[in-house]
């Protein structure tokens, strides 16, 4: 099982368009490093958010 798949799976609730965006970053990720792309300001803008978003949904799944 992928990683992101198996977060949102023990994280639970109804974050299916976080993991959707964050697997999205993960293609792109993958296309700069194998790829020769290039990575924009933008996507890196958005997927650090989605990272805050992951982290703080991750601190109220350990919190509770």
């Amino acid at each position: 099982m992928r990683r992101l798949e198996e977060a949102e799976q023990i994280l639970g609730g109804n974050h299916s368009d976080l993991f959707e965006r964050l697997d999205l970053h993960r293609d792109a990720r993958h296309d700069v490093s194998y790829a020769a792309g290039v990575a924009s300001e933008l996507g890196t803008d958005e997927l650090r958010k989605a990272a805050e978003e992951l982290l703080d949904v991750a601190r109220v799944y350990v919190t509770r």
